[in-house]
């Protein structure tokens, strides 16, 4: 699965979010929008969240014009989800070159209590 979290034409000369769809489904892949600029409001949250749950693992793609807001509605979202720790979300980020300690406390914040 293919998650765009651009809105459709934020930049001259991106690709429309149909296009992308249709190229995405000719090619047997789901494409979803979660589109959101700044940091992601509680909607792309608990949608990327339901998205996770749905996907079950499953490979899924997510993308915006730098990573910094898919890997912020990622980590805020596995936050939410309480499969992971927000250590083990901020290492797995820093994995992948996003430093995330900046949003420890949002992470701490959503992660459930134990």
């Amino acid at each position: 699965m293919i998650v765009a979290n651009r809105p459709d034409r934020e930049e001259p000369g991106q690709p429309s979010l149909a296009d992308l769809k249709a190229a995405a489904r000719a090619a047997g892949i789901e494409l979803r929008c979660i589109p959101f600029t700044g940091p992601p409001p509680p909607g792309a949250v608990a949608d990327t969240a339901a998205l996770l749950d749905e996907t079950q693992g499953r490979p899924v793609l997510a993308y915006c014009r730098t990573g910094r807001r898919s890997i912020m509605a990622w980590a805020l979202a596995e936050a939410l989800r309480g499969e992971l720790r927000p250590n083990e979300i901020v290492a797995l980020a820093a994995k992948a070159g996003y430093d995330l300690e900046g949003a420890r406390g949002a992470l701490d914040t959503l992660a459930p209590k134990t």
